[in-house]
């Protein structure tokens, strides 16, 4: 039994010569030309990664790193047989110029700590910038940044929000390789391992907002996050919700057994209760597995150091601190 995938090439690794490889390929129907028809940049991924022999018992984001490395051995990616659906695989979406914070560094590190998965993944069209990026990479030995261009057009719109572009994205990863997808401003808070059993897990925000898609939690080839994607062949770029929260809500209004809902647990408290996360300590947050944080709305500020951490007699500063030392409490000179 394989218990890691091993990110490091092995001796046994397999040439490319001139764009080939040398293991059989079947020309056969593919995942990605599915996704093609509603995002033409899906046709300059490496088509071999996620459709051939290899595929289906591999971390395809494992093989895609290794593929922008040039290293080209497919078994070095399989996944261990752990007795669960969903694979113990983190990754985040981020395009554009992303400049990380100690917010962003925290909720990162939280995966490490608190998941353990056996790898973690940023995918974006340009590396992260920023020291809380150099320190996290510095300080989770397993993550690993995919380069990936940004859809600029779904299904012949022009892509107004950069989320919907990552919208897309993470379904198409979802879907061919399944995992846990984070927000980069949603922290761990206990082990998502009693949910990776449900073949998908997400959460309701509010009715008005619809499903969220900061969080999900999900096996391979999901017929409910199929059909998410096949509904921006009717893509509203003006309306921001509508093609992935309302969406996905309708769906399952339709059957409330396609998926199995962490609402409380993903989405508490909303960003109408931010006071909660940054004016109290009240906030029961222990028995959640994840926090958004909701740093778009701006309203409170947000620590920059940790030394600000230590002090900060919040329920966010608890959730910083027990991401960072395993101890919610208030830090000393003494201690």
């Amino acid at each position: 039994m394989v218990n890691r995938i091993n990110l490091t090439a092995s001796n046994n690794k397999i040439s490319s010569q001139n764009g080939h490889r040398n293991w059989k390929f079947v020309d056969k129907p593919c995942i990605v030309d599915n996704w093609t028809r509603i995002d033409q940049t899906a046709e300059s991924l490496n088509r071999e990664i996620f459709c051939d022999e290899f595929a289906e018992q591999s971390d395809i984001l494992c093989r895609w790193y290794l593929d922008q490395q040039n290293i080209t051995d497919p078994k070095t990616c399989l996944l261990p047989q752990d007795g669960y659906r969903v694979p113990n695989i983190v990754f985040y979406v981020t395009f554009g110029h992303y400049n990380f914070t100690l917010l962003h560094y925290m909720c990162i590190l939280s995966a490490k700590k608190i998941q353990r998965p056996l790898a973690i993944y940023v995918i974006g069209d340009v590396q992260p910038l920023g020291k809380w990026w150099r320190k996290l990479c510095q300080d989770v030995s397993n993550l690993r940044f995919i380069r990936r261009q940004q859809p600029k057009v779904i299904f012949g719109i022009h892509v107004y929000w950069v989320a919907h572009a990552s919208d897309i994205v993470r379904l198409q990863i979802l879907l061919a390789n399944g995992g846990i997808y984070m927000d980069t401003d949603q922290i761990f808070v206990k082990s998502f391992n009693p949910i990776r059993n449900y073949t998908i897990t997400m959460g309701i925000i509010d009715r008005y907002t619809g499903m969220g898609n900061a969080v999900i939690s999900t096996e391979r080839h999901s017929t409910f996050l199929q059909q998410m994607y096949d509904n921006y062949r009717t893509y509203n770029s003006t309306n921001y919700y509508a093609n992935s929260l309302k969406f996905s809500y309708e769906l399952w209004e339709r059957n409330h057994k396609a998926l199995h809902l962490e609402s409380l647990k993903f989405y508490r408290p909303l960003w109408s209760e931010l006071d909660k996360l940054y004016n109290t300590t009240e906030f029961n947050w222990r028995k959640r597995y994840a926090i958004h944080i909701w740093s778009r709305e701006k309203i409170y500020p947000l620590p920059e150091t940790i030394s600000d951490v230590d002090k900060l007699n919040t329920t966010l500063g608890e959730l910083f601190r027990h991401v960072c030392y395993g101890d919610s409490r208030l830090r000393t000179s003494k201690m």
